[in-house]
């Protein structure tokens, strides 16, 4: 039977309700549901006690996992075993089938972080050390021998084309069949690399802040797709008493264990397998602790690199122009050595003053031994044995969410808004952002009211950092050189714009020089995409229960799904579920509902366009939407892109036509198509796109995607206005609200700083309209900004007389206040990301990390 692990269908549908992580029934609510059901004469109802114990066989068969840790400062918590949870990574089916066992050279391209360097050059320590070919297992750094009779010692495995085996000096190519001799002995050993996630939560449902620490994990073997799903997140361990880097030690614990056996739903076979620390996600200030790292109060502000130093040095020309590249890169050995020379000054007269100074010129801060002074020395040298292959320094990834969207992207927002108010016309903004068209964008539609009204919080519709925006959130590179060099270029071309604008806002938020460190993280990593921390938030704490509900959770979508485990009887490896969703296309569906009566084909625009009168009997609906190629619901005078003929097009649905066959499919689509202006558009520098007499008549699968499209209003002198009622609770209210007239112009702008469907929309624009540099002399701007900056009015405190000394970083300050509802100063807000490397006037090639140049 399927459902052989329970007693009866019922009692496995009742057990699969009740554990349903989406629907957390409380015992009261349980017994409500099963009373209920009794009541209602079902035949069959289990009781809770038999669910319970149903339950509870289950787990020894299949396995809990839940371990209790005692830390060194005495702190007792639960935490879920990482052996357990990749062991059951590679015994389901759902997730095995999409895994990457080895790295991929893909040249260029990259869209996962299997074609990232940390993965594709892997120490020998971290790297898979074998490969299975013909059922043979064969090992890195054994004799092997070539199908010519070649003898070669392989250093590591990737996938490529054609299959090859990489060495330190030769790459050798052939196919996989070309190994013949030196097999290996017992179970295949695969290498599983870890993301790893810790930040601070709350324990509650309501708004009362009840702060926990707790940490997730993905198996970053899968593909970006498969980890974005929280299907495919594991939740390790929590506690509201321990601290994050106590936490932190009990997961390097779980890893560092000798290995895990477990069996290959793949290859249905057992195979070893080696976890380590692929990267550490969090929000800033978590990963400056994990760092060790005293965040941006100290000097030496960067966890990544030693850029910054004294007021005095980063307000001079050589200081502040150090602020826009890489400085020597951090190294867990310094920083190691650094702890030892805390411990020592705390044993010193007045060793607590030593040890503050050292960390503020260092930068060097070990919550660790904070906790637990008593055993200080013994978890010095814990915290010190680090994973295999991890250097902390470059495994924290800067976050892109709260490092631009909430970091610089929010202060730019505050210093527009300072600028509107002071010239009042904040009113005049809010009418013109109200009249935005927002077709195209396929994002949540945020009113104008409430934009101004959080004026401190959101916003990015600036040239420059749309297209940095644009830039990070990339899913997909299809030339990594050529991509690291326009992304570097975009972030100098931002950092001088901003040291023209508030040149004092470099040195009192460090977030705009964390962008400098991107470049590197992707090149290491893959596209920033991939070590955003967005899946693992609003997700609850408490140890022991947390880790007791996640662990059923576990074993139900395991057993569910297909998974396997071993029967401890039998001592066989078993199946469990399968389950089948089945789904439906969509491809080419337009609604049926009709615009006006049925027409027939010589009364449609399609007949005119075309000139065709071979089926004037056919008769069509008029539909109002369809879903274009890219998945996009497009209606009726909605601008997309379509190809005809392998070329791109901007255009504008005129029509839609459906045939009278009761299919519901559309199978005429009437476009009109735009021409591009020769010029980019003065002030805001995007194309500009003019209404041309072109039509066309096409199929739905030759329209790609919608696309975002604004009317031209300064050229077309858009000044009139009108008032239009408000919507509330689906119904006109009185209120009304301010638009803004469009005129007759047919002048428009192309919004290439859209996040969706970026890809088309590159595409379609020709070479010549590609935005360049907006600033060039960045030496000249460099040292103007360090003289202003120092003969302005200086005060006792670096930030609060920087931010009171300058109109223009006091706006970006005064944006956050937000009207009382909380000051957030330069040393109260953390923050910390890892930056690229750029330096001089000119545009370099971009580097990586390590400071290396990347020229091709």
């Amino acid at each position: 039977s399927p459902t052989y692990l329970w007693p009866s269908k019922e009692t496995f549908m009742t057990d699969f309700l009740f554990s349903s992580p989406r629907l957390c029934f409380s015992e009261a609510q349980k017994k409500a549901v099963l009373k209920w059901a009794k009541e209602m004469s079902m035949p069959v109802v289990p009781a809770l006690n038999s669910l319970k114990r149903c339950r509870e066989n289950i787990k020894n068969i299949i396995g809990d996992g839940m371990e209790k840790v005692q830390s060194a400062s005495g702190n007792i918590f639960y935490l879920n075993s990482v052996a357990r949870a990749i062991s059951l990574d590679y015994a389901n089916p759902l997730t095995r089938l999409a895994m990457m066992d080895y790295p991929k050279n893909e040249g260029f391209h990259f869209s996962d972080h299997f074609s990232g360097e940390k993965m594709l050059f892997a120490s020998d320590d971290i790297a898979t050390p074998s490969v299975s070919v013909d059922k043979e297992i064969f090992f890195v750094d054994e004799l092997l021998q070539c199908h010519n009779g070649r003898y070669f010692i392989p250093q590591c495995f990737f996938y490529s084309k054609p299959a090859s085996i990489y060495g330190p000096e030769n790459t050798y190519e052939s196919d996989p069949e070309w190994l013949l001799c030196a097999a290996g002995f017992g179970r295949r050993v695969l290498a599983v690399p870890l993301i790893i996630f810790m930040d601070d939560v709350s324990g509650n449902i309501s708004k009362q802040w009840n702060k926990h620490h707790a940490i997730y994990m993905s198996n970053a073997n899968l593909p970006r797709e498969m980890i974005e799903k929280e299907f495919c997140i594991r939740f390790v361990t929590s506690s509201p008493h321990a601290s994050p880097m106590e936490l932190m030690t009990a997961m390097k614990d779980s890893i560092s264990q000798s290995g895990v056996i477990a069996y290959d739903a793949k290859y249905n076979e057992e195979v070893f397998l080696l976890p380590y620390g692929f990267f550490f996600g969090s929000d800033n200030p978590m990963q400056a602790e994990e760092c060790s790292h005293g965040g941006l109060r100290c000097n030496l502000f960067c966890r990544t690199c030693k850029v910054g130093g004294t007021k005095a040095f980063k307000q001079s020309d050589e200081g502040f122009a150090s602020l826009f590249k890489s400085s020597e890169i951090r190294t867990p050995e310094e920083t190691a050595k650094e702890i030892h020379h805390h411990i020592e000054l705390a044993a010193l007269p007045g060793g607590m003053q030593k040890v503050l100074n050292t960390r503020s010129s260092s930068g060097i801060h070990d919550s660790a031994t904070d906790a637990i002074v008593n055993c200080l020395l013994e978890m010095g040298r814990a915290l010190r044995k680090s994973l295999p292959g991890v250097n902390i320094h470059l495994d924290t990834p800067m976050e892109i969410l709260h490092t631009v969207l909430l970091g610089v992207v929010k202060y730019f927002w505050g210093q527009t808004v300072f600028i509107l108010e002071k010239l009042k016309s904040l009113e005049i903004f809010h009418t013109r952002l109200s009249s935005l068209n927002a077709e195209g964008l396929h994002s949540v539609k945020l009113s104008a009211d409430y934009l101004c009204q959080y004026k401190g919080m959101v916003l990015n519709g600036w040239t420059v950092i749309g297209r940095l925006v644009v830039l990070l959130w990339h899913t997909t590179i299809e030339d990594r050189e050529a991509y690291l060099a326009e992304l570097s270029c975009v972030i100098e071309d931002f950092l001088m714009i901003t040291a023209q604008c508030a040149p004092s806002i470099l040195l009192s938020k460090p977030k705009f020089h964390f962008l400098i460190h991107i470049p590197g993280y992707i090149r290491r990593f893959g596209p920033a995409i991939l070590f955003s921390t967005e899946r693992y938030d609003n997700r609850q704490a408490p140890s022991r229960d947390s880790c007791r509900t996640f662990a059923i959770h576990d074993r139900m979508k395991h057993i569910v799904f297909g998974g396997y485990w071993l029967d401890p009887i039998s001592k066989r490896w078993i199946m469990g579920l399968i389950c089948q969703i089945k789904g439906t296309a969509k491809l080419s569906y337009a609604k049926s509902k009709a615009l006006g009566r049925i027409s027939q084909w010589r009364q449609t625009q399609c007949a005119l366009i075309l000139g065709s009168m071979s089926n004037p009997n056919d008769t069509f609906y008029k539909a109002d939407n369809f879903i274009s190629l890219h998945g996009d619901t497009a209606q009726i005078n909605q601008n997309v892109i379509i190809d005809i003929s392998g070329k791109l097009f901007v255009a504008k649905v005129i029509e839609i036509l459906v045939p009278n066959d009761g299919t519901n499919l559309a199978t005429k689509i009437g476009v009109q198509t735009f021409d591009f202006l020769p010029t980019l558009h003065s002030t805001l520098h995007l194309p500009c796109l003019q209404l041309s007499d072109q039509k066309f008549v096409i199929s739905p699968t030759n329209i790609l995607c919608t696309i975002n499209i604004q009317h031209d209003c300064p050229s077309g002198k858009c000044d009139g206005i009108k008032m239009i009622p408000i919507t509330q609770e689906r119904l006109e209210a009185k209120k009304t609200r301010h638009t803004v007239i469009h005129s007759d112009s047919n002048i428009f702008i192309l919004n290439t700083h859209s996040l969706h469907n970026y890809e088309y929309i590159r595409a379609v624009v020709p070479p010549h309209l590609t935005p360049k540099l907006l600033v060039e002399d960045a030496d000249d701007i460099r040292r103007n900004a360090a003289k202003h900056i120092r003969e302005s009015k200086t005060g006792p405190t670096m930030d609060d007389d920087i931010i009171d000394s300058q109109p223009e970083a006091r706006a970006f300050e005064t944006s956050s206040k937000n009207k009382g509802k909380g000051k957030v100063s330069g040393q109260q807000q953390h923050a910390k990301e890892p930056g690229g490397n750029r330096s001089g006037g000119g545009v370099k090639a971009p580097e990586d990390i390590n400071g290396h140049s990347t020229h091709r």
